[in-house]
């Protein structure tokens, strides 16, 4: 019986391969100062591993990297450390720049901590592969109580990838564009508590993606800023205050646009609540049987809502524009329901198919046109009304795509 028993001596070579095998996973870091300025980037050979650091600022004002576990099973090492304190030049209370290059693998870059704000003059941050026919892997990029003094970006190329921002200020001092880019993949962008002076721009590409901006402030009110969501491809759920207490305002322009191509036929969902916009709201479903649902949403100017080709179905509830209102919901058998929703010039198209509209506990319209619905509040139209738009002052082409 005594033979059948592993020897002593080949327990301790079978684990140890084990823990080699988590060491060449893991993928480790080279963080450095160059010009006041932090790089981090993949150490060398370390290429296409899966990294995963975080950057905070701390109470003494040094900025640390830390190593921490990472999707590769083992520990990330920064500088061959298990993490590395930097002395960041500051500039009106603004550390220097804070640069992100981890590239292919799944990668993981955390900015910032609870326990003081985080401040850096902008960040940039880059989890995508350099290898054009890498087929993507899965990131995650967090801010937590960061502030930058200008215009930020992150871009997680391909893969399905997450990033969540939160109780994050952009662009505080000088403004500037901050943009999200998750490329092709099955994307998660979350921002909650994010206040920014300037445009801000999220891009989701191909894919089942799914946006959520919630409890944020998008500019400053200085001039005319914007908040633009490119949803691409796939069939993409985008949302406004759907999983908060609080309230979204845009001071300026709210654009979202479901499709990269107005043809594709993926059956997208814009949810938008509790969101106030100074200027204009620009909503374009494409193709496909989509869903869009407002509730308690106001914009200072129009509301301009396309559902294009597709059976789509329109929910809006408490909806004010103070200007103009126009719905064209496009080819396909539509739905449009209203309740408390006014304006002061209001068209409803629907456009191709067999539409339906109702309106019920309208509030105040001045100037009401509707055309093409073959059932309006439940009876059936025997002919279809023609309506010639009256667009002042040329504020339709200019939202026109």
């Amino acid at each position: 019986m005594k033979s059948r028993k592993h020897s002593s001596s080949y327990r301790p070579s079978f684990s140890m391969e084990r823990l080699e095998e988590r060491q060449m996973m893991a993928g480790d870091v080279a963080a450095y100062m160059n010009n006041g300025n932090l790089y981090v980037n993949e150490a060398s050979g370390q290429a296409g591993t899966a990294n995963a650091v975080q950057v905070s600022q701390l109470s003494n004002g040094l900025v640390r990297v830390q190593g921490t576990a990472n999707q590769g099973g083992g520990q990330t090492l920064v500088n061959g450390l298990p993490y590395q304190d930097f002395n960041i030049p500051t500039y009106s209370q603004q550390v220097g720049h804070l640069v992100v290059y981890l590239g292919g693998g799944n990668d993981s870059i955390i900015v910032g901590t609870g326990n003081v704000v985080n401040k850096f003059n902008t960040i940039s941050i880059n989890t995508a592969s350099s290898n054009p026919n890498d087929p993507g892997d899965a990131d995650l990029v967090k801010l937590y109580n960061v502030s930058t003094r200008a215009g930020s970006n992150i871009y997680t190329g391909g893969g399905s990838d997450n990033v969540v921002l939160d109780k994050t200020i952009f662009n505080a001092n000088y403004g500037g564009y901050f943009s999200v880019d998750t490329g092709e993949g099955n994307d998660s962008v979350r921002f909650f508590g994010v206040t920014t002076k300037d445009y801000l721009n999220i891009y989701t590409k191909g894919g089942n993606d799914y946006i959520d901006v919630s409890s944020s402030t998008i500019g400053d009110g200085i001039g005319i800023d914007y908040l633009n969501v490119y949803a691409g491809t796939g069939a993409d759920s985008i949302n406004f205050n759907t999983n908060a207490l609080g309230s979204t305002y845009v001071r300026g322009h709210l654009n979202v646009y479901a499709y990269d191509n107005i043809a594709e036929n993926d059956a997208d969902t814009v949810d938008m609540r509790s969101t106030y916009v100074s200027h204009h709201i620009n909503t374009s479903l494409g193709g496909g049987n989509d869903q869009l649902r407002m509730l308690g949403v106001f914009a200072g100017t129009d509301i301009v809502l396309f559902g294009d080709a597709g059976n789509d179905t329109f929910n809006l509830t408490d909806v004010r524009a103070a200007d103009d209102f126009f719905a064209y919901l496009g080819e396909g058998d539509d739905s449009l329901k209203m309740e408390y929703v006014g304006a002061d010039e209001m068209i409803l198209d629907g456009e191709g198919g067999n539409d339906s509209v109702s309106r019920w506990n309208n509030a105040y319209v001045r100037d009401l046109a509707l055309r093409n619905w073959e059932s309006i509040n439940g009876v059936t139209q025997v002919y279809r009304k023609a309506v010639t738009p009256i667009i002042k002052g040329g504020n339709f082409s200019t939202l026109s795509r």
